[in-house]
């Protein structure tokens, strides 16, 4: 662009009709402009800018992925450990209802099936409580566990980019 009058230079070629491609179409070219020296430099100024923003922002990117690649580990772990604790606590209540079936087939009368009847809920109702408190215990570890690394880890690229 020529500051003096405005005009555009065009590519001489396209703009005589000469520049035809391969079915005789025009081709399609940008037009030609003169740039002023000063912002060359501030472009490139900018260009460099933006990829140490871009080179901040992977590096970010990376410590968050890191991160909570950690977190599911340590997520997984306690869902593994809290799941043996189901199981083994669903083994202990299955045997312990074959138990009580067992040997409520072996009563007598009807007051020794209502003693046993109550002696076995309030010692499973005993059971049941400790049961959910180590389940509770055991979920709340696990919890913890999976957010920790997200507590301590806060990404040291978190720069404000300008």
């Amino acid at each position: 662009m020529n500051s003096a009058n405005g005009k555009v230079e065009v590519n001489g070629d396209a703009a005589a009709g000469g520049g035809n491609g391969a079915f005789g179409l025009p081709l399609f070219e940008f037009p030609r402009w003169a740039i002023p020296a000063g912002f060359g430099g501030m472009a490139q100024q900018h260009a460099i800018q933006a990829k140490e923003n871009c080179d901040c922002m992977k590096a970010a990117s990376d410590e968050l992925m890191a991160a909570f690649r950690n977190a599911c580990v340590g997520n997984a772990e306690g869902v593994v450990r809290y799941g043996g604790k189901v199981i083994d606590m669903s083994n202990a209540n299955a045997a312990s209802a074959f138990d009580f079936f067992s040997r409520l087939m072996g009563t007598k009368s009807a007051p020794e099936f209502i003693e046993l009847s109550a002696a076995h809920a309030r010692e499973r109702f005993a059971t049941i409580v400790a049961q959910h408190h180590d389940l509770w215990n055991a979920a709340c570890t696990a919890v913890t566990a999976a957010v920790a690394p997200a507590r301590t880890k806060t990404p040291s690229a978190s720069r404000e980019i300008s």
